[in-house]
């Protein structure tokens, strides 16, 4: 259990791993790659914890 709540809006699997596009409740989107057993679907509410020593940030898109 994390913090941060999201909801799926995106999943793609990748072998071992599912990569999930999620939206926060405050409406940031997030990519997060999750272990293929955790396997949920889009629209499922899921708590998220950040790992600072794995984290990527890219600038926003100005056209969004």
């Amino acid at each position: 259990e994390g913090p941060i709540r999201a909801t799926v809006r995106r999943r793609a699997f990748k072998g071992a791993e599912i990569m999930y596009t999620l939206r926060t409740t405050q409406g940031i989107t997030l990519l997060a790659l999750f272990p293929s057993h955790a396997n949920y679907e889009i629209g499922d509410e899921v708590s998220v914890r950040l790992a600072v020593d794995h984290l990527v940030v890219f600038d926003r898109d100005p056209e969004d």
